[in-house]
């Protein structure tokens, strides 16, 4: 029996045996139940963080075949820990890691490109907050060098490293909590549009000599770092001298709540 299902069947007990006797009392029977449940559930979460402790985490090993699609479009959805991600993947497959948590894998084709979906595994269904039980999720995701990817990252409390440097990564989207996230760009994949969307953040970004970019960064609190002798100043953005007419190109804007970014 795990944890959640003997939670539910003492709550059922306990709640009908609070009830039976408010009843004989002649109580008032919800002034009894919701301070009863606010203990039980208080309770739970004790029991969840005690009964996780030093407990490692489950490490699942996947892969996904690219089965002949000419494209990809990947969404990663890590949550809390930490994530690693860059080239490597067996000739063949799309993507190739250990998931420390679990993986919850959706994929399907559309035409010739191939959509895949990761994410960590959903709590039971009466764990009453999410982070009860949590252990630390550490990812090490590997992706095909040979297709054009589209790749969205979302992360909450992580620290995230993405080695894009020789992968062929068109299309770059991240949304991120409270977060420590280092991105090192393609050198060689054509164009690549960047959106990062952060809230108490630290971001660095890693632009290959070679490849032009176009810097947009904005935040309320935030410290913004750019390599003015790469990427010079032009109004309200920063742009290397070759932008217009480089074969390859990074296009990135950055949108910060808290926190510092830093481009070179």
């Amino acid at each position: 029996m795990n944890r959640s299902s003997a939670f539910f069947g003492i709550l059922l007990i306990l709640v009908g045996v609070v009830l039976l006797v408010a009843l004989q009392m002649g109580v008032e029977v919800w002034r009894i139940v919701w301070p009863a449940l606010l203990i039980l559930v208080g309770l739970w979460v004790l029991w969840g963080a005690y009964a996780s402790r030093g407990a490692p985490a489950e490490r699942q090993t996947a892969s996904l075949r690219l089965e002949g699609a000419a494209r990809a479009a990947l969404r990663l959805r890590h949550g809390a820990g930490r994530m690693r991600l860059g080239s490597g993947a067996a000739p063949g497959e799309l993507f190739s890691g250990t998931f420390g948590g679990g993986l919850d894998l959706r994929s399907h084709r559309q035409g010739e490109a191939l959509e895949a979906d990761l994410r960590v595994p959903s709590p039971s269904f009466f764990v009453p907050f999410p982070w009860v039980g949590w252990r630390e999720l550490e990812w090490d995701v590997r992706l095909t060098d040979a297709i054009p990817i589209s790749l969205r990252v979302e992360s909450g409390a992580s620290e995230t490293e993405l080695d894009l440097t020789t992968l062929r990564v068109t299309e770059l989207r991240i949304g991120t909590g409270v977060s420590s996230t280092e991105i090192r760009l393609p050198s060689a994949a054509g164009n690549t549009k960047v959106r990062i969307d952060a809230g108490a953040a630290s971001v660095k970004i890693l632009v290959p000599q070679g490849v032009g970019a176009r810097i947009r960064a904005g935040g309320g609190l935030s410290e913004i770092k750019v390599d003015s002798s790469r990427f010079p100043r032009q109004g309200s953005f920063h742009q290397s001298p070759d932008y217009d007419t480089a074969a390859n190109k990074a296009d990135v804007s950055v949108q910060m709540g808290v926190g510092s970014v830093e481009v070179r």
